[in-house]
């Protein structure tokens, strides 16, 4: 099995932590607030739109099987809470777009 060595030469690395030296200056000085603020609310939509799809994987299941039993009384049931999914997923893209 090969090492770590021999995945990053040692160019690779300096160039990495160049890069890190140069990119954490976002996270510090005069806008400091605005940059831990944004990587805030990036990690926080990420995570609303993991729940959010996984809500809408459950509705999927929901509504097929309502589909399968023709049960018109749970169709109607599902496509009501399907609004409000679809409004939270397309409100996390268009902010995530925005804030991107």
């Amino acid at each position: 099995m090969l090492s770590n060595e021999a995945y990053h030469s040692p160019g690779e690395r300096q160039l990495l932590l160049r890069f890190w030296k140069s990119a954490g200056g976002f996270w510090k000085g005069k806008s400091a607030g605005w940059a831990w603020l944004l990587t805030v609310l990036l990690i926080a939509t990420v995570l609303l739109q993991l729940l959010t799809q996984y809500y809408l994987n459950f509705w999927n299941r929901d509504f097929f099987n309502a589909v399968e039993r023709k049960d018109g009384k749970e169709l109607l049931s599902q496509a009501l809470r399907f609004i409000p999914l679809a409004a939270a997923s397309l409100s996390l893209a268009v902010f995530s777009v925005w804030g991107g």
